[in-house]
């Protein structure tokens, strides 16, 4: 927040939010929460979407992930 906002907080919250955009596939995005998502427990196949498959699938071929079992 800048100065003036801090200064003018109640200008600040009435005003109208600004659009947003969202990606809806980010693949870097998707790497990252799919690593974190191997890191903290194992991920069985088919238990995610075809597109955090493919890219556990890439993190793979990175040897940053490995299959087991």
């Amino acid at each position: 927040m800048s100065t003036y906002y801090s200064s003018n907080p109640r200008e600040f919250y009435m005003r109208r939010p600004e659009d947003l955009y969202v990606e809806w596939r980010n693949d870097e995005i998707a790497r990252r929460h799919c690593l974190l998502m191997a890191y903290e427990r194992p991920v069985r196949s088919g238990s995610v979407d075809m597109y955090c498959e493919e890219i556990l699938k890439s993190l793979v071929n990175d040897g940053l992930v490995e299959v087991r079992g």
